[in-house]
């Protein structure tokens, strides 16, 4: 049934990052893929926030590289997102509508703070999990 379809990851890190905004492109789809799950594994934790927080996505930056669809994000702010544990796994939700990158698609991560104070990511791997739906 779903012979012609493959389970894949695709990693990037680790890396540290901080400032207000940074952009890391990860790879470019070879085919269509379908994301199925993101997740971070920083090695600080990271508390949450009223204003001093930080959220993460994985966007789709097209085939020009400037594009800005979010697939997959999460927060540390108090309302709605949650704290960040060293060494343990950090999901981020997955947007099923905006999960299919086409081919030479690329995938880029995206870190924003709040507020400068926010804290920073230290030695973070990122992990995409994806499901190759047809061929390059």
């Amino acid at each position: 049934m779903f012979a012609d379809r493959y389970k894949f990851v695709m990693g990037l890190g680790p890396f540290n990052c901080d400032g207000a905004a940074s952009t890391i492109p990860i790879g470019a789809s070879k085919g269509t893929i379908v994301v199925d799950a993101v997740e971070i594994y920083n090695s600080a934790s990271l508390a949450t926030h009223a204003t001093q927080y930080i959220t993460l996505k994985l966007v789709n930056l097209g085939t020009a590289g400037t594009g800005t669809t979010v697939v997959a994000s999460a927060s540390t702010s108090q309302t709605g997102g949650s704290a960040i544990t060293a060494n343990k796994v950090w999901p981020l939700t997955v947007t099923s509508a905006n999960a299919t990158f086409t081919d030479e698609q690329v995938l880029g991560f995206v870190r924003n703070e709040a507020h400068t104070d926010a804290g920073a990511l230290a030695a973070c791997v990122v992990k995409v999990y994806y499901t190759q739906v047809a061929a390059d």
